[in-house]
């Protein structure tokens, strides 16, 4: 007699946490600056996907929220980006609340954003935003999380890295040879040679330095000295230059040699550590006498910022 009413009773309980989950429809990230709308898409179902996994929305399936939208005569949610245009799709959708928000890129700079909008109310309970220096995966598999996370309240997500302060990102954001203008790097190439060399960044375009080590060949080996001028061609970790290098050689009698070199850098963020190489066309100034151009000037080098 009570057994029907028993299994009831359970049903009922166990179906509660499900009526209790408000529905809610996700909308495409509107796409911002020099990111792809594929991108944009991708980066939208990682997020449906974590407010599934947060339990605390009953997310409308993708497929119907499309089907619904184009019977409205709605082709893409990517185009609505006036909180009106949110509300008008929301009422046609029949939810509660949306979650809408857009990625973005400026330089190497991603940014995330996420909003919950109150349909009914026709308010925004919620909108956060995160930024990132990061190659874009590290957008989908960190920041996501951590922003779905922080949107909806909660304290802990899979993947969720702990948030920067401002002032790390604002350091993150300057070019890294405004952030590391000294660099020490051992240098060798040919004609045998090898050598110490120390440069300073002026500013993220511009270095001076000094060169110095050994020269060897035909059984001798002769020093050099000498000062560097360097210009990159843009402020990034991997940036090609020019530079011109002008040297002398001791203890024989003092010749003196001009080098033009063209060259790439590759600079770490974060170590410091440096990697490059260049070709030249040396000068050579036999006792102060005009020579000619002579053999390529061929070098690599491995260095440390700071």
């Amino acid at each position: 007699m009570y057994k029907p009413f028993l299994l009831a009773s359970l049903a009922l309980f166990f179906s509660l946490p499900a009526l209790a989950q408000e529905q809610v429809a996700v909308l495409d990230l509107r796409s911002k600056g020099n990111i792809s709308g594929a991108d944009a898409s991708i980066l939208t179902d990682r997020i449906r996907s974590l407010i599934v996994q947060s339990g605390q929305y009953q997310v409308l399936e993708r497929e119907n929220m499309d089907r619904i939208l184009r019977e409205q005569g709605f082709q893409s949610t990517q185009n609505c980006e006036s909180t009106d245009c949110s509300l008008e799709i929301g009422k046609m959708l029949a939810v509660r609340h949306l979650i809408t928000g857009s990625a973005s890129r400026l330089g190497n700079l991603y940014s995330l954003s996420l909003r919950i909008i109150d349909v009914q109310k026709g308010a925004i309970l919620r909108e956060e935003y995160m930024d990132c220096l990061c190659p874009l995966e590290d957008l989908m598999t960190r920041t996501a999380p951590a922003l779905v996370a922080q949107t909806l309240g909660q304290q802990t997500l899979a993947k969720q890295p702990e948030k920067q302060p401002s002032s790390l990102l604002a350091d993150q954001a300057v070019p890294v040879r405004q952030r590391y203008p000294w660099l020490v790097s051992l240098e060798g190439g040919w004609p045998r040679y090898a050598g110490l060399n120390l440069q300073y960044n002026l500013n993220p375009s511009f270095a001076l330095g000094a060169v110095g080590g050994v020269l060897t060949g035909n059984y001798t080996i002769n020093g050099y000295f000498g000062g560097m001028a360097r210009y990159y061609f843009n402020p990034q970790d991997f940036a090609g230059f020019v530079d011109l290098i002008a040297l002398g050689n001791f203890p024989s009698r003092f010749d003196f040699a001009v080098i033009p070199r063209i060259g790439f850098e590759y600079r770490q963020t974060g170590s410091g550590l440096s990697f490059g190489m260049a070709l030249g066309m040396p000068i050579m100034f036999p006792y102060f006498d005009i020579g000619g151009i002579t053999k390529v000037d061929a070098s690599a080098n491995l260095g440390l910022a700071f």
